[in-house]
This record gives C-alpha cells, sequence and structure tokens, in this order.
C-alpha cells in the first residue's frame, strides 16, 4: 500500500507542477493532454521499477486458446457497442455534411445536456433496484 500511496503522490505532484509550468509559458491545449501522457509513462516506469526491485519478476505468457475463447464471446459486446456509438453519434455526422460545424456545436451542446437529464432517471432506477 505505501508504493501504492507513493505513486499516487508522485503523481499529483507531476501533474501539478508541469500543469503549472505549461500555464506559465502560456502552453497550448494539445500540450496539456501530453502532460498526461508523460506524467502515466513515468508514474508507470516507477511502478515497474518497485515491482522489479521489490516483489517478483512478471513473466509474460499467451494463451492463444484462451484469447480465442475470448475473442469469440466479447464479439457480441464489441458491436453492440459500435452501433451504438455510431446510433448516438450519426446525426451530428450527418448534420455536419448538411450544414456546418457551427451547427454541430450548438446541436451536440444541447444534445449532451438532454442526455443527461434523460440519464438521471436509469442511474436511479439501476441503484434503487440494487
Amino acid at each position: 500500500m505505501e508504493f501504492l500511496a507513493i505513486g499516487g503522490v508522485l503523481s499529483s505532484i507531476l501533474l501539478l507542477s508541469i500543469t503549472l509550468i505549461a500555464i506559465y509559458y502560456k502552453f497550448d491545449v494539445v500540450f496539456f493532454a501530453f502532460i498526461y501522457l508523460l506524467v502515466s509513462i513515468i508514474v508507470l516506469v516507477f511502478n515497474m521499477t518497485i515491482c522489479f526491485w521489490k516483489f517478483i519478476l512478471p513473466r509474460m505468457e499467451i494463451d492463444l486458446n484462451f484469447w480465442k475463447f475470448v475473442l469469440l464471446e466479447s464479439i457480441f459486446f464489441v458491436l453492440t457497442g459500435v452501433f451504438t456509438q455510431i446510433y448516438f453519434n450519426i446525426d451530428s455526422v450527418m448534420l455536419s455534411l448538411m450544414i456546418s460545424n457551427v451547427a454541430v456545436g450548438f446541436y451536440t451542446a444541447a444534445y449532451k445536456l438532454i442526455f443527461i437529464l434523460l440519464s438521471i432517471p436509469s442511474v436511479l432506477i439501476i441503484h434503487y433496484s440494487l
């Protein structure tokens, strides 16, 4: 647990310090996304170093029969996810082709607000059914 806590503190300190430096030098938005990637890689290297130094060396094995079974069993979940994304986003794509990106921005902003409001009853139903 102590190494997990150290990794979390390291991540927070790095994110804060690099973000403050980026704000000071007025970097663009893409750099802020890069900050998350960079900090995640640093914390990953830290965690792997601790794992190799204090614990056992991980062994990588690939069980092709297991992966074949898992991929065949999960194909319907993948297709459901893909078609759900298409169903919920095809209207924005069609609107961008028919009108303009400004119209898509207004439409998507309003759509997201309504979608969040519509999801509240679903969350409550799931919460109280458990």
